[in-house]
C-alpha cells in the first residue's frame, strides 16, 4: 500500500509523532524533578506514611532496648550531660554496632532525651524523617502509666521491683500543603529486660587456703619453730577468694551490689552473731553486658579461738628448823591443726520490695493485703543489695568455706619438794686437853 501524499498528510504523522517525543521528555524531566524533591524532603506527605514512620521507630525503639542497643541507666552517664539517662549502646558490643546499620542518620541529645533521627526510605527512592525520642522515666510517680504496664502478681515480685521503663515518642512531620506541615506523634514505652548475675567460687588462686606459719626458731621465742602454739593471731589469719561473676543475660546491669554474710559454727563460736558485708561487684563500671564476666578477690578470715596459755613457776622458801618446800607448776601444750566448717558465705541479691520470708510464709493471705504503693502493708526487704535494673533472672548461690582449726590440748604437772635440814649440835670449846675437870 502506498501512502499518499498531499497537503493534509504530509504534517500528520510527524506532528503526532513530535508531539509524543515531547510529552514524554517532558514527563521524564517532571518526574525526574519530583523524585528530587522527595529525595531532598524530610516530611512525610500522607497520613498512612506518617503512621508508618511512626510505628516503625517505636518498632525499631523496642528492639533497641531489648538488644541492648539502647542502654538506659537511672542515675546517667559520666561522659554525657547531667539528666541524660539513655544512650545509643552499639560501642558497648564487641563488634561494635553502628547507628548507620539500622538508618539512623544522627543521634543527638535534646532536654534529656535521646533523640535518634530514622530515615524511612521507599523503594520508589521517597524519603522522609522520624524522630524517636527516648527517656527513662519512673512509672510509679505517674498514675497514667501505671494501667499501662499492669499489675506485677506478688510471686513475680520477688524478683521483679523495677519501676522504671523507656519512654519513647515517636515523631513524623507531615506536609498539609506547600511550605506548611504538621507534627504527628505517637508513644509508646517498653521496659528493660532483666539480667541475670552468675557467681562462681574459684579455689585457684593459690592464696585461698588459711595458712599458719610457726614462728621463726629463736632462743627468744618460748615457743622454737614448731614446738609450741602456730603464729597465729587471735581473730586468726586471711586468705583471699577467687569470685567470677558472669552476667547471663539477656539484659545489660547497671549496678549489682550484693550482700555478703558470714555466719558462724555456733559448737564454736556460741553466741557469734553474723556479719554482713556489702560488695560492689562492678566497682566504677557503669553497665554490665551480657556475656560479660567479672574477675576479683574477696578477703576471707581465717576465724579461730581466742587461745590462752598459762606457765606459773611458784617457789616458796622459809629458813629455820622448818625446812624448804618448792612448788613447780609446769604446762606443756599440743597444738593439731585440723579443718571444720566454722563459717558459711552467703552471697545474695534480693529485689522485691517487701521481705521475701513474709511472702513465702503466707501467700495467700500476703496477696490480698499486699499493695505495692502503700508500705503499710507489707514488712520491707532489709538487704543491702543493689541491683539495676531491679529484675533479676536468678539468686546468688550459698557457699560453704572451711578453715583450719586449732585443736589444743593442755596438761598441767605440778610437783612439790620438801627439803627438811639435818640438825647440827654445837658443844662448847674446852681447854683442848681432854682431862677436864672429871
Amino acid at each position: 500500500m502506498r501512502l499518499k501524499l498531499n497537503s493534509r498528510g504530509v504534517g500528520v504523522l510527524p506532528l503526532v509523532a513530535g508531539i509524543s517525543v515531547a510529552s514524554i521528555i517532558t514527563v521524564a524531566m517532571v518526574s525526574q524533578m519530583g523524585l528530587e524533591g522527595f529525595k531532598r524532603s524530610t516530611f512525610a506527605y500522607t497520613e498512612w506514611e506518617t503512621n508508618l514512620g511512626n510505628q516503625k521507630a517505636l518498632g525499631l525503639g523496642g528492639y533497641f532496648v531489648a538488644h541492648n542497643l539502647v542502654l538506659c541507666r537511672e542515675d546517667g552517664w559520666r561522659d554525657l550531660a547531667e539528666g541524660v539517662k539513655c544512650r545509643w549502646g552499639g560501642g558497648y558490643h564487641n563488634p561494635r554496632i553502628s547507628e548507620s546499620k539500622y538508618n539512623i542518620k544522627s543521634v543527638e541529645y535534646e532536654n534529656g532525651d535521646l533523640v535518634l533521627s530514622i530515615l524511612n526510605a521507599e523503594k520508589n527512592q521517597k524519603s522522609y524523617v522520624t524522630k524517636l525520642k527516648m527517656n527513662l522515666v519512673d512509672w510509679s510517680k505517674q498514675a497514667s502509666f501505671r494501667p499501662m504496664v499492669g499489675e506485677i502478681p506478688v510471686w513475680n515480685a520477688l524478683s521483679d521491683d523495677d519501676k522504671f521503663m523507656v519512654l519513647m515518642t515517636a515523631a513524623t512531620d507531615l506536609q498539609i500543603a506547600e511550605g506548611k506541615n504538621k507534627t504527628v506523634t505517637k508513644s509508646g514505652a517498653i521496659r528493660r529486660p532483666i539480667g541475670t548475675p552468675n557467681v562462681q567460687i574459684q579455689y585457684n588462686t593459690g592464696r585461698e587456703s588459711c595458712i599458719f606459719e610457726c614462728e621463726a626458731g629463736s632462743t627468744l621465742s618460748p615457743n622454737p619453730e614448731c614446738r609450741g602454739p602456730l603464729g597465729v593471731p587471735e581473730e586468726g589469719g586471711s586468705a583471699t577468694l577467687g569470685v567470677r561473676i558472669s552476667n547471663l543475660g539477656p539484659g545489660a546491669l547497671y549496678k549489682l551490689k550484693y550482700e555478703r554474710t558470714t555466719t558462724f559454727n555456733q559448737e564454736i563460736y556460741p553466741g557469734r552473731a553474723p556479719e554482713t558485708t556489702l560488695v560492689d561487684a562492678m566497682d566504677k563500671q557503669e553497665v554490665f553486658m551480657p556475656g560479660e564476666r567479672l574477675d576479683t578477690e574477696i578477703e576471707r578470715k581465717c576465724y579461730n579461738p581466742v587461745r590462752t596459755f598459762t606457765t606459773q613457776n611458784v617457789q616458796r622458801v622459809t629458813t629455820g628448823n622448818v625446812g624448804t618446800t618448792s612448788t613447780t607448776s609446769s604446762t606443756s601444750v599440743t597444738v593439731a591443726s585440723t579443718f571444720r566448717a566454722l563459717s558459711s558465705e552467703h552471697f545474695n541479691v534480693s529485689a522485691s520490695r517487701f521481705d521475701p520470708t513474709e511472702a513465702t510464709r503466707d501467700l495467700a493471705g500476703f496477696s490480698k493485703r499486699y499493695n505495692p504503693y502503700d508500705s503499710k502493708t507489707y514488712r520491707p526487704n532489709t538487704t543491702l543489695s543493689v541491683i539495676e535494673p531491679k529484675r533479676l533472672g536468678t539468686q546468688l548461690p550459698t557457699i560453704e568455706v572451711s578453715s583450719p582449726q586449732e585443736t589444743v590440748s593442755q596438761t598441767t604437772t605440778t610437783t612439790t619438794v620438801v627439803v627438811r635440814p639435818r640438825v647440827v649440835e654445837s658443844t662448847p670449846s674446852g681447854d683442848g686437853d681432854g682431862d677436864g675437870d672429871n
